[in-house]
């Protein structure tokens, strides 16, 4: 579905492709004589230019091909090699400089150089007379000069080709010697800063004072150190206070309780020691117990040294085991006693004085808590603005090895630099001499500039007439018409002298025999012979005054004239025309039938009038309305066009112009096709395809178009007498049938 609609645009954008194509060269013949204006001027200017170029004196021209190479001159290291492209160096070539200086090296100034002017246009007049032409980025350069003088194009060039060389060796010595320049000037400067960062990093220094290393590579220093240390100092003795408050919380519901104290003998022994808890709670003396293990031990070993010599009966070794069995004995109690805590439960004294030593504990660690962490926010003051100088110093540290660093860089590169004269960056090496004696220049062909000004004059010509099409916004051939439109021609009408009005307006029913009886008659016979039902006509146009009411009056007395009873209805409720060219201007008319509440057959048969033309009807307008459009777009307008077509064989109805209103609209909507009525000479090319597009959009039917006062000496292609004219030996005359009407009167232009 969609290939297939997607091959129906692209036919139908060919076929207006060439329709458009065949338009304009229709446009092309009517402006012929623009064309050969503009190539008659073509062929003078080519005519003159060949004059010109004979008059011009025999010239000489030579050329050289050059090779422009980048070279690399050792111990530069890269330092001079730029990223300039070959491509801009052509232009030193001819630069100023060189092409003064090779005119004063030659001795014989081409005569083309106007000396009776300043010295220094001389350079400029000299480049005019060359070329340079590069070949890509390869580095080929062509050089060709040119004088009438035939001695001067080579000596030219071979003193340009020096000349730019020795310009090329000296700026590149010249770049050396800024580069140079440039590098020590900055190194001065960095030496500079590098001087004033080791100041400022030794002022400050001097400022925070001594350091002592961390071990890790950094500094830390004593006052930061010492504040590291109070604070460890002043959390630890935190802890110890809580734990030993704790600890009193914790006898003291023992105690309250009635529970041992046996399992919080360790704990007390660690925090307040164990010779101060034996004290307190009358335990053995730790000492005592140390010199009755070590006396154990002793016994231990003087046992196992006399086993090897004697045997258990002997006297010394059971004395030695009752000595140890004693001892033993006696550690075994002590501990029993520790165990039991009998000796803690017996005194209440002890219990008393081991509360007594836990709070004076507490109160003492709380004081030396205190104490710490006022020294230790005057050492984190303190300690805080060293760090931040510490944090300065290592910027400025930095910041002094990298100026170190850098200056290092700069002394090496300065040392790597060797500044020669005669350094060449880029060579110029001539591939092909120039001539010595110049060869004549070849001059431009007359054939060839003949050829372009004619050519250039068809194109200005053809430009010329485009434009002309788009300032021209008028039909000037049918074909214009129907292409652009896209609608059928249904008939051109002549222009006709002015008539009278009444039954003199009825040029078809004056009995005469002309082309401009033949044109309405041959759209009476289009309309008939298209093959569908026509009954119900709608006559309009784009805007006032293009005939509409006439080509309708006379369209209809042609459709009389066949024997068809013929309506028509003046529907121009804002102006209407068909009333008073057929003087019906009367007060009962469309307006009236739409207004009624009778019957519309009633009120319709009562207003339609008769004319001097058999089987032709007229319904006027009648008094105009206030509201045109209401009326029209009721349902009393579609049931009066359904009376209509039930007694008459054919209605035309003249309708409003479309650009004027919404009512051509309304009509088109009850009837089965419209005419449209187009004057070319007046009508404007957009405003018809603005109507046609308009009555298109609101699905309306265009019959056709029907061309209206044409002139038959007009210049375009309308004009009778041609392919699309009626000539007057047509055929009619004598042998015409008498009954087509015989009112004698003048006619109107329609």
């Amino acid at each position: 579905m969609h290939a297939n609609d997607s091959n129906e645009s692209s036919r139908s954008h060919a076929a207006q492709a060439i329709r458009e194509m065949l338009r304009f060269s229709r446009v092309v013949m009517r402006h012929l004589h623009v064309i050969l204006i503009t190539v008659i001027l073509g062929g003078v200017a080519g005519g003159l230019k060949i004059a010109s170029e004979r008059a011009k004196p025999l010239e000489f021209e030579s050329s050289a091909t050059l090779l422009m190479e980048r070279l690399n001159s050792p111990g530069d290291n890269g330092v001079f090699q730029t990223s300039t492209p070959l491509e801009n160096y052509r232009q030193v070539l001819v630069s100023d400089r060189v092409l003064a200086t090779v005119l004063e090296r030659v001795s014989n100034l081409p005569p083309e150089i106007d000396q009776s002017r300043p010295r220094e246009s001389w350079a400029r007049q000299l480049r005019e007379l060359i070329l340079i032409k590069g070949q890509g980025s390869s580095g080929l350069v062509d050089v060709v000069c040119s004088s009438k003088n035939q001695d001067v194009p080579a000596t030219i060039i071979n003193h340009m080709i020096e000349e730019a060389q020795n310009t090329l060796d000296q700026s590149q010595e010249n770049l050396s010697m800024e580069f140079v320049k440039t590098l020590d000037e900055e190194r001065k400067q960095l030496e500079k800063r590098l001087t004033t960062s080791e100041q400022q990093l030794l002022q400050m220094q001097q400022s925070i004072g001594a350091f002592i290393s961390d071990g890790s590579g950094g500094m830390t220093h004593p006052q930061i150190k010492r504040a590291l240390e109070l604070n460890n100092s002043y959390l630890l003795a935190q802890k110890r206070r809580i734990e030993l408050e704790a600890m009193l919380v914790t006898i003291q519901q023992t105690v309250q309780q009635g529970g041992s104290l046996v399992p919080h003998l360790r704990p007390l022994e660690e925090l307040l020691g164990p010779k101060h808890l034996s004290t307190v709670l009358a335990l053995p003396k730790e000492e005592d117990t140390d010199e009755l293990e070590q006396q154990l031990l002793a016994d231990q070993e003087e046992l196992a040294n006399a086993m090897q010599f004697y045997g258990e009966a002997h006297p010394r070794v059971q004395k030695l085991q009752r000595a140890i069995a004693q001892k033993r004995l006696v550690l075994e109690d002590g501990m029993m006693m520790a165990q039991s805590g009998e000796a803690a439960e017996a005194s209440r004294e002890a219990v008393d004085r081991l509360l007594s030593i836990l709070q004076n504990s507490i109160e003492a660690e709380r004081t030396r808590e205190d104490s710490l962490f006022a020294v230790y926010r005057a050492a984190e003051s303190e300690a805080v603005s060293v760090n931040s100088k510490l944090a300065q110093t290592a910027i400025l540290q930095r910041e002094a090895e990298l100026l170190r660093e850098t200056h290092s860089n700069f002394l090496n590169r300065l040392e790597s630099i060797e500044v020669r004269p005669n350094r060449t960056q880029v060579r110029l090496t001539v591939l092909n001499e120039p001539q010595t004696l110049g060869e004549p220049k070849v001059r431009l062909s007359f054939v060839k500039i003949m050829v372009f000004a004619l050519a250039a004059g068809m194109a200005v010509g053809l430009v010329a007439i485009y434009v002309l099409d788009l300032l021209d916004d008028r039909f000037r051939s049918p074909d214009d018409l129907t292409g652009q439109t896209g609608l059928q021609l249904l008939s051109v009408i002549p222009e006709m002298p002015v008539a009278g009005e009444g039954e003199s307006a009825f040029h078809v029913g004056l009995g005469k025999t002309d082309a401009r009886s033949e044109a309405f008659r041959t759209l009476r016979t289009v309309i008939c012979m298209s093959g569908e039902n026509r009954e119900r006509i709608a006559v309009s146009s784009s805007e006032p005054q293009d005939g509409k009411t006439t080509v309708l009056a006379n369209v209809g007395a042609s459709f009389a004239l066949t024997g068809k009873r013929t309506l028509l209805i003046d529907a121009d409720l804002r102006n209407p025309g068909l009333s008073k060219l057929l003087k019906m201007k009367s007060p009962g008319g469309l307006t009236e039938v739409l207004r009624s509440h009778h019957d519309v057959a009633e009120t319709a048969a009562e207003f339609v009038r008769e004319t001097h033309i058999q089987n032709l009807y007229v319904l006027p307008c009648g008094t105009r309305p206030s509201n045109p459009s209401e009326l029209l777009s009721s349902a009393r307008f579609a049931e009066f066009v359904a009376w209509a077509e039930a007694n008459y064989d054919q209605i035309l109805i003249d309708s409003p112009p479309v650009g004027v209103a919404s009512d051509a609209a309304l009509i088109g909507r009850q009837v089965d096709g419209l005419v449209l009525v187009v004057q070319p000479k007046k009508n404007r090319r957009q405003l018809v395809l603005r109507t046609c597009e308009s009555i298109k959009n609101v699905g309306i039917t265009i019959l056709g178009i029907v061309a209206n006062r044409i002139s038959e000496d007009h210049e375009d292609s309308y004009g009778y007498g041609g392919r699309y004219g009626y000539g007057y030996g047509y055929g009619y005359g004598q042998h015409d049938d008498p009954s087509d009407g015989d009112v004698d009167g003048d006619t109107r232009a329609a």
